[in-house]
């Protein structure tokens, strides 16, 4: 239970409370991406252990059961973006559209469509197509590019929350550029 307050602190104090106006499921899909990465972390580490550590006459090839979950879980992220862009679809008011243009279609367009790219349709099609599904390394090859979209996931909310400043105070006619973690950290020192 306290993990699960963890991660809803982190996310409503850290993405949604500094951007006015945005109320949002954020929540599912940030547990999504957690558990890819425990899917990963706990392919890859079985992976080397049964490679490199020379157990494997102990391990045997238990990654067809971790496949089935990764594949839900890869539906359920499929999901929760469909439910993220039907709260804001409709765009009534105009922070509402500001918030769908700001994360999504003009700044951080080329980051959330690879983010969708990288944790939906890559690691669903490598857990669906049955030649890779059946190996040893198309779990982990599915889970790290799971992590990859989570990386890219975390840029997106957490840079352009800390980034959106007092934009949307009043005046919604404008949005900002994108900007990369690298040069928004030059600004804290």
């Amino acid at each position: 239970m306290l993990v699960v307050f963890v991660h809803f602190v982190i996310v409503s104090d850290y993405a949604m409370s500094l951007i006015a106006g945005w109320k949002d499921s954020i929540l599912p899909r940030y547990i999504r991406l957690s558990l890819s990465k425990t899917f990963w972390a706990f392919a890859n580490n079985l992976i080397r252990t049964r490679k490199g550590g020379g157990y494997s006459q102990y391990i045997g090839c238990p990654f067809s059961g971790l496949q089935a979950r990764y594949c839900w879980v890869s539906a359920f992220y499929g999901l929760t973006i469909y439910s993220h862009f039907y709260d804001f679809w409709y765009g009534r008011l105009e922070v509402e559209s500001s918030i769908l243009r700001y994360l999504m279609f003009e700044s951080y367009s080329v980051i959330f469509w690879t983010n969708v790219l990288f944790s939906f349709f890559i690691p669903f099609a490598l857990m669906v197509w049955n030649p890779i599904r059946k190996t040893a390394w198309g779990p982990p090859l599915a889970g790290l590019s799971a992590l990859i979209g989570g990386f890219l996931f975390s840029i997106r909310i957490f840079v352009g929350s800390f980034n959106a400043g007092d934009l949307y105070a009043l005046a919604y006619s404008k949005v900002p550029p994108p900007v990369s973690p690298i040069s928004g950290m030059s600004s804290w020192f």
